[in-house]
């Protein structure tokens, strides 16, 4: 009965850890993608002026660091009216290491 009970106890004990870095997992997602839907709502002037910025923002008592890259508009590959944009959302876990996830796009021009 031991034999079948260790891998048990280990698994519980785990348990809590691995929920804790796919809630964080997750927050972090649901940031980037909030971010990506705002920016496909520019248009015009808004989407002229779009460029590289970052924001920190506190979830679950947790810090996180949302950058939004831009390449485009002067870009020769790229369609004047269509930008790149990359969205990474940085994060340090209950340990102190740093962790971030990313997700990318393309954003077109709106009248």
């Amino acid at each position: 009965m031991a034999i079948a009970l260790i891998p048990l106890i280990g698994t519980f004990a785990i348990t809590p850890g691995a929920q804790a870095q796919a809630s964080q997992e997750s927050t972090a997602m649901n940031l980037a993608r909030a971010r990506l839907e705002e920016l496909h709502g520019l248009t015009g002037a808004q989407w002229d002026a779009l460029g590289d910025s970052a924001t920190t923002t506190e979830s679950g008592g947790r810090p996180y660091t949302i950058e939004t890259e831009v390449a485009g508009s002067g870009d020769a590959e790229l369609d004047p009216y269509l930008k790149r944009v990359w969205v990474t959302v940085s994060w340090s876990d209950a340990r102190g290491t740093p962790r971030q996830v990313a997700l990318a796009t393309s954003v077109a021009r709106r009248p």
